[in-house]
């Protein structure tokens, strides 16, 4: 019977020390990676023409997407915005203050993402930005 739970345990620890070195490679696999979607966003940001508001916005709705580089991320949204405001760019807005806790911020951007979009084409379609705001507004129930 000793010998059953020594072999028990040695599996045990096995297990533990299989799935601790799995998680703490996949961490540093992540950081790599991490750190390669920043560099890509920083480079694509040098190379912009600075009216381009597209590469400002999709470099940050890539950190945002991943919730890294945030601050950075804020930034190159306020100049994409600051050039032009789109259905786009006001998503991705309203995208970082969803991540940031922040849901009334978030509607009031996807708000403004939908009348953006009615005001270029009546028939657009919300239902995407829609279903943001639903989703913005259980975060504010859940907050409260």
């Amino acid at each position: 019977m000793k010998l059953l739970q020594k072999s028990h345990n040695n599996n045990s620890v096995f297990t533990l020390l299989l799935v601790a070195s799995l998680t703490v490679g996949s961490a540093f696999s992540a950081q790599a990676n991490n750190e390669k979607i920043i560099s890509k966003a920083r480079a694509a940001i040098e190379n912009a023409s600075p009216d381009d508001w597209e590469t400002y916005a999709k470099s940050a709705e890539l950190c945002i997407a991943k919730n890294i580089n945030m601050k950075e991320a804020s930034k190159w949204l306020d100049h994409s915005l600051s050039i032009t405001k789109t259905t786009y760019n006001l998503r991705v807005k309203g995208d970082y203050y969803l991540k940031n806790k922040l849901p009334v911020k978030a509607m009031e951007k996807y708000l403004e993402a939908i009348d953006v979009g009615r005001a270029k084409d009546f028939y657009f379609d919300s239902s995407e930005l829609q279903s943001r705001i639903y989703k913005a507004r259980k975060l504010q129930k859940k907050l409260m």
